[in-house]
């Protein structure tokens, strides 16, 4: 039996080309939560303005998914352009942004990990950015691949919302500053850890976390249940991507919850998710909030090194929102196309999903 899954967000581009962009963060996810009005905010959280605080690092990686299981691409013979809330980021000599946003300048500085990456660091706070709401950061690199141009794209969402004192979060982070949440090789692993937030203070302790990871149905099963903020996903737990869920609870009470793409780029088998018009037009995994849109997913299965689908395959699709709750009634079945309705996901402000296929 052939096997793989693929996971997303209903945010990320898809551009159809046998390089498989991958847009992650060093703190997991970027959220902020602020009080009083947009233009004036106080009581940011976190504020990546005060002293010591961490700065969210966005990295673009690619991997290839014809040349051999687990293939690196190389993205420094690229051109990276960096669009925030639809506006194209301009750069002075020292790599940090010029653009204002609410008449401040200096949000963000580009730059390269040290695989030559392209990343996007986040200087300031960002509630200005959307007037208080939330958007997304794309990253749009552009190259040559075997005498032919490719343009790569994906987006990474931005939440912001309004409440700090009654603001309760759970963000998974990885462990690794070099791989993030990528498995590159067979028998690797994946570490990641859990941080709470808790009004305006962040921490791991007097709390225990719950580990889930989906079952064959997507079903949430329980991997750990302890004290300890960290938890490893083993890459044969992984078929090409997996969705991981954890619970923060405090004192016996649940707290908050939040989910995470765990990719296995060494695996034999990937999943394209292929989103289209309806009409075999590919689109952005992207709604436009009560727009009444739709996303028809047509997925297919290729084994690393070939540029054929595999055939007869069965595939199967589950929604959830972005803290990990199935959203029942989406997406619609037909056969193996899958449309999801952008009224379905409208109260979640978006969702994350799990593309199965087995043969």
């Amino acid at each position: 039996m052939s096997k793989a899954s693929i996971t997303g967000q209903i945010v990320v581009t898809s551009n159809g080309t046998t390089i498989y962009p991958i847009l992650q963060c060093t703190t997991g996810d970027v959220n902020q939560n602020y009080d009083g009005e947009w233009n004036a905010p106080t009581q940011i959280s976190p504020d990546f303005e005060a002293s010591g605080a961490r700065h969210p690092v966005i990295v673009m990686q690619a991997f290839s998914a014809e040349q051999g299981a687990g293939n690196n691409f190389d993205l420094t013979r690229g051109s990276t352009t960096w669009v925030v809330g639809g506006v194209t980021l301009a750069f002075n000599g020292s790599g940090v942004s010029t653009n204002s946003f609410g008449g401040v300048s200096g949000h963000f500085t580009m730059g390269a990990d040290a695989s030559g990456n392209p990343t996007l660091t986040i200087n300031k706070n960002l509630v200005k950015i959307n007037s208080g709401d939330s958007f997304n950061i794309e990253a749009r690199t552009s190259l040559s691949f075997e005498n032919t141009n490719i343009n790569l794209k994906a987006m990474y969402p931005v939440y912001i919302a309004k409440g700090v004192v009654s603001s309760k979060r759970v963000n998974i982070l990885p462990t690794s500053s070099t791989n993030l949440f990528t498995i590159t090789e067979k028998g690797g692993s994946c570490t990641v850890k859990a941080e709470v937030t808790e009004g305006t203070s962040v921490t791991s302790s007097g709390y225990t976390f719950k580990w889930y990871l989906p079952d064959s149905t997507n079903a949430w099963v329980l991997k750990q249940d302890s004290d300890s903020p960290t938890f490893t996903i083993n890459e044969t737990d992984v078929d090409s991507s997996i969705l991981v869920m954890c619970e923060a609870y405090k004192a016996g009470s649940f707290y908050a919850s939040d989910t995470q793409t765990v990719n296995d780029v060494s695996d034999e088998y990937i999943i394209f998710p292929n989103p289209t018009d309806g009409n075999g037009n590919a689109v952005a995994e992207n709604f436009i909030q009560n727009s009444g849109g739709s996303i028809v997913y047509v997925p297919y299965m290729r084994k690393r090194g070939s540029k054929t689908n595999i055939e007869d395959v069965a595939f199967s699709m589950t929604l959830y929102s972005n803290s990990g709750i199935p959203i029942s009634g989406a997406p619609t079945v037909s056969g193996n196309k899958f449309t999801v309705m952008e009224s379905a996901i409208r109260a979640y402000k978006g969702a994350v999903y799990v593309i199965t296929g087995v043969k």
